[in-house]
């Protein structure tokens, strides 16, 4: 018999669409803004995790077995064992950022990541995610890494894709923080957590114990995530601390 495959993700995604048809369904890339608006898939995506999200709301599930990146190769350090690391150290805390500048939670977020190296192993301290527009954005850049102890030694560095020349400007002129260019990112997403796995599986990258956790794992150990904004700042951080740096 022919079969008929029928998917209506949540949010739209021209690649998981099926018929091409049902695209006309989607208003501002949502294709319930009522019953799934913003606000409730966020709280959906709080629930389930962000795998299962897209598995049964974006109908998009990943096979993990075949993911470029293992997540069982970054190491969890608890809080009271990542202070004896540091012990007696002084931190050089550096922050890598994926710009994108909207409010509207169906299109992409701008994401942060938090990290610093020492004996040579990259220890990632926190993420975030967020939707905001320019102005709220740079404000929240600050602030944001001002709690999670951003110095005169640390290094804001900002993917330089559309519009992060911007970010960059705003935040030297407004606001005291050493915010640089980062390299143009080379290759497809899969080329660049491929260049990385290696550093990764070698024990090169850990993370600190966080609720964050599970948001930076699911998305780097995923091949075909449509959000990847964290991944991109995470492939960022690894570059220029563990290859050029």
């Amino acid at each position: 018999k022919e079969f008929k495959h029928i998917c209506l993700p949540a949010e739209y995604n021209e690649n998981t669409i099926k018929p091409e048809l049902a695209r006309k369904l989607y208003k501002h890339g949502l294709l319930d803004p009522n019953r799934l608006s913003p606000a409730n898939l966020k709280e959906l995506t709080i629930d389930l995790g962000a795998v299962s999200y897209q598995a049964q709301v974006n109908q998009n599930p990943a096979d993990k077995s075949n993911s470029i990146i293992q997540e069982d190769w970054l190491p969890i350090i608890s809080f009271a064992d990542w202070q004896r690391i540091i012990e007696d150290k002084t931190l050089k805390i550096n922050f890598y950022i994926d710009g994108a500048y909207t409010d509207v939670t169906s299109r992409d977020p701008s994401a942060i990541v938090c990290c610093t190296k020492v004996n040579e192993i990259l220890y990632i301290l926190n993420v975030a995610q967020v939707w905001k527009q320019f102005n709220d954005l740079c404000r929240y850049v600050y602030s944001w890494c001002e709690s999670n102890g951003m110095n005169y030694q640390s290094k804001v560095v900002i993917e330089p894709m559309g519009p992060g020349k911007d970010l960059i400007s705003n935040l030297r002129q407004e606001f005291p923080v050493n915010a640089v260019s980062g390299p143009p990112p080379k290759g497809q997403k899969k080329e660049r957590l491929s260049n990385i796995s290696g550093l990764v599986q070698g024990g090169k990258v850990a993370l600190i114990e966080g609720h964050w956790n599970r948001l930076l794992l699911d998305e780097i150990s995923s091949n075909d995530n449509p959000r990847d904004d964290i991944q991109d700042a995470f492939c960022m951080s690894v570059v220029d601390n563990l290859v050029t740096g």
